[in-house]
Order: C-alpha cells, then structure tokens, then sequence
C-alpha cells in the first residue's frame, strides 16, 4: 500500500500522511460532489489504499499501544541515481521506523489524522474497518505524545515541527469521537491565558494576533487545522487567523481595513508562494477557501478560487494545461518529471525524447513569478508531479 511520493520511488512519511489526509479533508467536506461526478467509489479506494498502508504500517504490543509505525521506505539520495520505471528499479530500499528510541512524532500524528477523517469517510460504508482505523488513529496519536521528534527523510522532506500535525490530528480526533481532551490538547491555556497546548507553538497567549502566510501544506497544516477548529470552538481569534490566510493569498480586503498585506501575483495574476511547485500551493488555498464557505456561507474568495482555477486549467500566459492529459495531452504539459510515465530503459531522461504513458490528471509543478514554466522531462522543479500536489488539487 501507500504511494511513491513523485517522480521517484521513495514513500516519504510527510507528503504521505498529508496527501491522506488532505484528500480525505476534500471528500469529507465535498463528498456530493464526487457522487455527481462518479467518482465516490474511486475516491474511497484511493483513500483506503493510503489507509490500509497506514494501518500495516502501525505496530501494536499485547495491550494495543504502538511501539512502531514505519513512516519511509526508500532512501531519496540513492533512489535519485537511477532513472527508470519502478519495474527496473533494484536499488537498496531501507525503512525508517518511529519508535521511542526514534521518535517521528510528526509523521504518526500526520497519520493518525489521514486514519481519524477515514473513520468518518467510511463508517457508513464498513464500520468494522472505520472503527479499526479509529482506533489506530487513536494509538498513533497517544505514541507521538508521549514520543517527541522530527523523523528522518534525507533531507528530502525534512518537518519544521510536530505541534501543527499533533493539532491536525487532535481536532480529527475530536470530530471523530466527541472528546474534548482532544481540544484542550490543542487550546489549553495556563492561568494567564498563556497557550500551553500545542497552540503555544505559534502564540504565546489569548491576547495576541498570529497571521500565516503559507497555506495548508506537508510542512505546515496549520491552514486545516484552523478551518477546523474555529467552527468548533468558534472563537473569534480562531476565526481570524483562518480567514486572514485565505484573505492574505487572495486579495480580497482584510477585515482590518488598514491592513494592506497581500501575496503578490504573478503578471496574469497567479498567487506563487514558491516557484518549485507554485500550482500544489495554490490549489491548496483554493480548497481552504472551499472549506471556508462551506462553513460559513460567505463567497467572498470563490471567484478568485474559479479564476486560479482556470489558470490551472488551461488559462494562462502558457497557453496550455498544468493537468496532465486536460483536456487532451496535446492541450496540456507533455514532459512531466516522471520515472514511470517517462518509461526510459537507458537510464535518461532524453530517452525516449516523449513520455510513453500519459500520467492523466497529474498537476505538475507549474509556472514562476513571471508566468513562464517549462515543460522539460528533466525539469523537476517546473514539471514534477506529486502526490501531495494533487492531494489539494483534488478537492479544489
């Protein structure tokens, strides 16, 4: 089970556990909508075969605590040596595990909230299995409290810190199962009104403000966690820091009318936070800005999500699709960075000079702060594909 990350063959724990619960997170809120396009059943497979990775990935003693979750497989610097489709890879590939001696907080916590929305996709259509994975949700998440630390990926995929995938988890949890330790592991405050959750992160207290520029992604989950968690506690303070993200990337004015910052577009007015893979980031916010009005009913960013959109679709300077195959392959990137759909069996990524597969429906990276994108085979940052770039995309 589980997913290579992108063009190569390595299961990195971060974009993993994110892209699982991530496409989760867009079903969960958006399910009638992939029943009108047919594509519930599709999604539910895609999403158990993250899950079912997850849970043979989780190792539980006698009395069903976890003293192991296998987070990677693979080892990025040597799996980047060869280029070629998987069936001719045969270079060593380790396993990583979190264990208390090494701990990977950070991705059994991404884990746990992939299995904790699963319970909720699922528990009408085989509550056996939901139950399992909230129950395993559950362990993964006590064994990352009591285990602290960032795990291992090479350099590839390395965690700033654990307290925004604990928080995701937790606020799952607590829609999962109704327990409100759930939220005061995440909103606890001393006497002072000092965080001493995991809020205590990124605000020190109740009386300060928090503005996040970066937008929900595999290093910082916080854009969900917020989305979630203001309608449960409905704190005007939670409420802020959500809608100041979507504000900050879309332009729309800020509720403070005298706060004027803003993420710069591109000259076509693409929102880029950063050029290796620009189109996942904004695809991400698209889908926040979904959540948004689903929880509250305001469109204040749906037309901004629709143009960003159709500059994805098709709609731009490029004059072609950053979706791989849409609405043809000859009106989208052709070259993406892809050992399988690339199919060379020369180890190069000239050979064959054109793909022989079409990767459909994958998002590669997509264009810089000028608009301008490369669609080279060779070009990773451009035209990569990924997992978690099509994890926000999805729902957006």
């Amino acid at each position: 089970g589980g997913w290579y990350d992108a063009g190569d063959h390595v299961k990195f724990g971060m974009p993993q556990t994110y892209s699982a619960s991530t496409l989760g997170w867009g079903y969960y809120h958006f399910k009638d909508a992939f029943q009108s396009a047919g594509e519930d059943q599709h999604m539910l497979d895609e999403l158990k075969w993250f899950t079912d990775y997850f849970l043979r990935a989780t190792f539980r003693n006698a009395s069903g605590n976890v003293v192991a979750f296998a987070y990677q497989v693979g080892e990025g610097s040597v799996d980047h040596t060869l280029w070629a489709p998987p069936e001719l890879h045969n270079l060593p590939r380790p396993a990583y595990f979190a264990t208390s001696a090494t701990p990977a907080s950070d991705q059994a916590a991404g884990a746990a909230a992939a299995l904790a929305i699963m319970y909720l996709n699922y528990n009408t259509v085989d509550a056996v299995y939901a139950a399992k994975c909230l129950d395993t949700a559950r362990a993964l998440y006590a064994f990352a409290k009591a285990n602290r630390g960032l795990g291992y990926s090479g350099g590839f995929y390395g965690s700033s810190y654990d307290e925004d995938e604990l928080s995701w988890a937790a606020v799952w949890l607590y829609r999962a199962t109704n327990d409100a330790a759930y939220l005061t592991d995440i909103t606890a405050v001393d006497g002072t009104g000092h965080y001493t959750g995991w809020l205590k992160k990124i605000i020190a207290s109740t009386s300060d403000n928090w503005q996040n520029i970066w937008v929900h992604s595999w290093d910082t989950v916080w854009g969900g966690v917020f989305l979630e968690l203001a309608p449960i506690t409905n704190d005007p303070k939670h409420w802020y820091y959500a809608r100041w993200n979507l504000e900050y990337w879309s332009g729309a004015p800020h509720v403070d009318p005298t706060d004027n910052t803003f993420l710069a577009g591109t000259p076509a007015g693409f929102k880029v936070i950063n050029t290796w893979g620009s189109a996942r980031y904004n695809a991400a916010a698209q889908l926040q800005t979904l959540v948004y009005r689903k929880y509250t009913g305001r469109t204040d960013f749906t037309d901004w999500a629709r143009g960003q959109m159709n500059y994805i679709m098709g709609n731009n300077p490029m004059g072609y699709s950053y979706i791989v195959g849409y609405p043809s392959p000859a009106q989208s990137a052709q070259h993406p960075h892809h050992r399988a759909a690339h199919g060379s069996t020369t180890n190069s990524m000239s050979d064959p000079p054109n793909h022989r597969h079409v990767l459909w429906g994958a998002l590669v990276g997509g264009p810089d702060t000028t608009d301008l994108h490369v669609d080279t085979t060779s070009d990773f940052v451009y035209n990569e594909v990924a997992i978690d770039y099509n994890a926000g995309f999805v729902g957006a």
